[in-house]
C-alpha cells in the first residue's frame, strides 16, 4: 500500500510503511523527532518529521526553535478491525473432486470449490490534513489543492534510485520515474515505494518518504540520504510541455500560460511556439485578457518574448488611444534584447506609418536585418509581400513556394514543426494552379492551429463557374461552419455575407426580424473576433438601411472606423466618402489624414485624394513620403483608379486587399 493511500488494506500486507518513531531522537517532551535540527539547542529546526500525540499522529514539514513554523501538514495513521466475509478455498480433495480429465488423465477443468467465512480483519489508512503555512505550532493558511497539476509541476517527475551495497551476491540497485500529476488529491505519491508531496514554494516541492526522510527538490536538484548499505537517492525534473499539441488543438491560453510559467529561462521551442501565437490576427484574438495580463507583466520584468506579444497585441486590437506608442516601446524593448522578431515588427511600423512617417527603405533594411537572423515573423512579412505584393511589392509565387517549402524542413527537422508555412505553401502553390495539393496542405495547416487556413479549405472544396458564382451553395456553407466551429472569423464573415446577399431575394414573409437579426449577429461575432471586413460589412448595413435595418449615418460610420483601425482601405474609402459627401461634418485635415491612412494601406482612390490635397497645400509635413511614394504612381500614364463604388441600389462588396480570393469579391 502507498504511503499516504487513503483506502484500506489488510495490515498484514503492510510492506511500505517503514516509519520507526523508536529509533528517533527523543526531545525533552517525550516527542520522537528525525530531521535538522539546532546546532545548540539540538531541537527541531528545519525539515523534518514529528510525533504529534502518539506513533500514529505527525507533522511533517519546516520547524523554527521547537515549534511548528513554515509549511508542513499533518498526517494521521488509523488502524482498525472488522468482522467480514472472506473466501476460502477448498481443500485439494473437494477441488479434485470435481476435476474432468481427458485421454491422458490430465486435468483439463475443476470447479470453484469453496466457501465464505467471516473473518477479524485488520485495516489502515493514512490521512492527510492541514496543509499549509505554520506558525508557531498553529495551522495559518491551507495552499491550493490542485497546485501539483498546475505549471510547473504538472510537467515535473522524480527519478529515484536505490542501490544496495552487500556483497556480490545481494548487491541490487531499483529505479522508479513518477510525474508529479500523478500524486492523488491528497499528496500521496509513488515514490520509493510511497511518499507524500506538496508544493513548498514557488521553486520547490516537500517531499516526506516512506521512511520519514523529509526534504525539498528544485528543478534539476537531487537528494539522497543512506540507511546501512543502502543508498536512496531523488532527483526532480521537467517534462516541457508538448506546445505544439496546445497550439494545434488551439489552446493559446495554456500554451501562453505554461510558457510563461514554465521556467525562469524558456526554451527554444517554447519561444516558438508562443511567439506564433501573435504572428496573426486570428490567434491572437483567442487570446484571453487574463493571458494577455499575464503577458504583461512578464513583459514589464524583461522577457523580450512577451515584450514581443505585447506588443503585437496592442498593434492588432488597437485597445487604447495610444495603443500604437505603446507596441512601439515594447517591440524596443525587445529588440534591445535582441529578439528579431521584434526587429521586423518594428520595420512594419515603418512600412505602415506608424514611426509618423512611411520610410519603406528602412522598413526593408530592418526586415532584411531580421531575415539574416532567422527570424519567423519576419518570414511571414516576407511570405505577403511575395504572395499578395504589399506595399508597392511585386508578386513572387514560385519563390515564395520555395522559401515556404524551406521553413517547413527547417521547422520539422528541428522538432517544431508549423501549420503557418504549410499556409502559405498551400496559398502558392493554389496561385499556381495546382488546386489538389493546395486543398491537401489547406487542410493540413487547419488542423496544425493555423485558423485562417479554415477559410482557404472551404473555398479549395468548391466549384465556381466562369463568373465566379458558387455552383452548388451548400457543400460550401458546410465547410464553412467547420471553419466557425475552429473560429474562423473569415469563415463566419462569408457566411453572413451569403446570409446577407440572400435576404433581399427572400419573401416578405421569409424576411423576418429574427433572420435579420441573425445576420447582424454574425457579423458582430466576426467582428469580436478580429475581423475588419466584418465591421466593413455592418458598416454598409447601417448606411443603406439593409437586413431591415434604418438608415444610420452616425452607426455605419462608427463601423467603418473599427474596420479602419485594423487597417481595412475600403473602410478609410468609405469614411472619406461619407465626410466629403456631406454625411459626417469633420474638420478638412481629418479628412486629408483619412486619405493619406489610406494610401498607405493601398487605396487608389485614397492615393489620389491625398496627391490632390499635397498640391493644394496640405499634408506638407508627410511631403517627403508623399513625393517618394504615391506622386510617381499618380503621375505614371498607366494609373487608374478602379470605380468599386455602389450605388444605394447595390449590395456592397467586402473588400479584397490582401491578395487572396475572396468569393465575394
Amino acid at each position: 500500500m502507498p504511503f499516504g493511500y487513503a483506502g484500506f488494506n489488510n495490515l498484514s500486507n503492510i510492506n511500505d510503511m517503514r516509519l520507526k518513531p523508536e529509533q528517533w531522537l527523543t526531545l525533552p517532551d517525550g516527542r520522537r523527532y528525525q530531521g535538522e535540527t539546532n546546532e545548540v539547542t539540538n531541537m527541531p529546526d528545519g525539515l523534518g518529521i514529528i510525533t504529534c500525540e502518539d506513533f500514529n499522529h505527525f507533522y511533517v514539514g519546516e520547524f523554527r526553535d521547537g515549534k511548528r513554523c513554515g509549511r508542513g501538514f499533518l498526517l494521521t495513521h488509523e488502524q482498525w478491525s472488522a468482522v467480514e466475509p472472506v473466501w476460502v478455498n477448498g481443500s485439494y480433495e473437494e477441488v479434485m473432486a470435481t476435476a474432468e480429465f481427458d485421454s491422458c488423465g490430465r486435468v483439463i477443468h475443476t470447479d470453484r470449490v469453496g466457501h465464505y467465512e467471516n473473518r477479524n480483519i485488520q485495516h489502515e489508512a493514512w490521512k492527510k490534513e492541514s496543509d499549509g503555512v505554520w506558525e508557531n505550532d498553529r495551522f495559518i493558511t491551507p495552499i491550493a489543492t490542485d497546485a501539483l497539476q498546475k505549471a510547473p509541476w504538472k510537467w515535473a517527475m522524480t527519478q529515484y534510485d536505490c542501490n544496495h551495497y552487500g556483497n556480490s551476491e545481494t548487491d541490487f540497485r531499483n529505479a522508479f520515474s513518477n510525474h508529479i500529476a500523478d500524486a492523488k488529491p491528497d499528496g500521496s505519491y509513488s515514490f520509493n515505494g510511497s511518499a507524500y508531496v506538496t508544493v513548498f514554494d514557488d521553486n520547490h516541492l516537500l517531499f516526506c518518504d516512506c521512511r520519514g526522510h523529509v526534504f525539498t527538490l528544485g528543478i534539476d536538484q537531487s537528494h539522497s540520504y543512506t540507511v546501512g548499505n543502502e543508498c536512496h537517492s531523488f532527483h526532480l525534473s521537467l517534462n516541457e510541455p508538448r506546445y505544439n499539441e496546445l497550439f494545434e488543438s488551439a489552446k493559446f491560453d495554456e500554451l501562453v500560460h505554461d510558457v510563461l510559467t514554465f521556467s525562469p529561462i524558456m526554451s527554444q521551442k517554447a519561444a516558438k511556439y508562443f511567439l506564433r501565437v501573435f504572428y496573426l490576427r486570428s490567434t491572437v484574438f483567442m487570446v484571453s485578457d487574463e493571458s494577455i495580463a499575464l503577458i504583461k507583466q512578464a513583459a514589464d520584468a524583461g522577457n523580450r518574448y512577451a515584450q514581443f506579444a505585447y506588443g503585437r497585441y496592442h498593434v492588432l486590437k488597437e485597445v487604447e488611444e495610444n495603443s500604437g506608442t505603446i507596441a512601439l516601446q515594447y517591440f524596443q524593448m525587445a529588440q534591445e534584447q535582441g529578439l528579431y522578431d521584434a526587429t521586423a515588427a518594428i520595420s512594419q511600423a515603418w512600412d505602415y506609418g506608424d514611426m509618423g512617417m512611411v520610410d519603406r527603405s528602412k522598413s526593408q533594411q530592418l526586415l532584411l536585418d531580421a531575415l539574416e537572423h532567422e527570424s519567423d515573423f519576419a518570414a511571414v512579412i516576407q511570405m505577403k509581400h511575395l504572395l499578395f505584393g504589399y506595399h508597392g511589392s511585386t508578386p513572387q509565387t514560385q519563390l515564395a513556394l520555395e522559401i515556404a517549402r524551406g521553413l517547413r524542413d527547417r521547422d520539422a527537422k528541428l522538432g517544431t514543426p508549423s501549420g503557418i508555412w504549410l499556409f502559405y505553401y498551400a496559398i502558392a502553390l493554389n496561385d499556381l494552379g495546382k488546386k489538389d495539393d493546395a486543398r491537401h496542405y489547406f487542410a493540413h495547416a487547419a488542423r496544425m492551429g493555423v485558423i485562417d487556413a479554415w477559410y482557404d479549405l472551404a473555398l479549395s472544396e468548391c466549384e465556381f463557374d466562369d463568373e465566379g458564382n458558387l455552383i452548388d451553395a451548400e457543400p460550401f456553407k458546410k465547410a464553412l461552419n467547420e471553419g466557425i466551429s475552429h473560429h474562423s472569423s473569415d469563415c463566419l464573415t462569408m457566411l453572413a455575407s451569403i446570409n446577407y446577399d440572400e435576404y433581399p431575394k427572400l419573401s416578405n414573409e421569409q424576411r423576418t426580424y429574427e433572420l435579420a437579426t441573425e445576420i447582424i449577429s454574425m457579423f458582430e461575432k466576426s467582428y469580436s473576433w478580429g475581423d475588419a471586413c466584418a465591421a466593413l460589412m455592418l458598416g454598409n448595413i447601417f448606411y443603406y438601411g439593409d437586413v431591415a435595418q434604418e438608415e444610420n449615418n452616425n452607426t455605419a460610420f462608427s463601423w467603418y472606423a473599427k474596420a479602419a483601425l485594423w487597417d481595412n482601405a475600403e473602410a478609410y474609402e468609405k469614411m472619406f466618402a461619407m465626410v466629403h459627401d456631406h454625411y459626417i461634418d469633420a474638420e478638412l485635415s481629418f479628412v486629408d489624414n483619412l486619405a493619406l491612412n489610406g494610401a498607405r494601406l493601398g487605396s487608389k482612390k485614397l492615393l489620389a485624394e491625398t496627391v490632390m490635397a499635397y498640391t493644394h497645400g496640405r499634408l506638407t509635413e508627410f511631403a517627403a513620403e508623399i513625393e517618394q511614394y504615391y506622386c510617381p504612381i499618380f503621375d505614371s500614364n498607366d494609373f487608374t483608379i478602379d470605380d468599386t463604388s455602389n450605388d444605394d441600389n447595390d449590395t456592397p462588396e467586402p473588400p479584397d486587399d490582401d491578395g487572396r480570393f475572396d468569393a465575394w469579391a
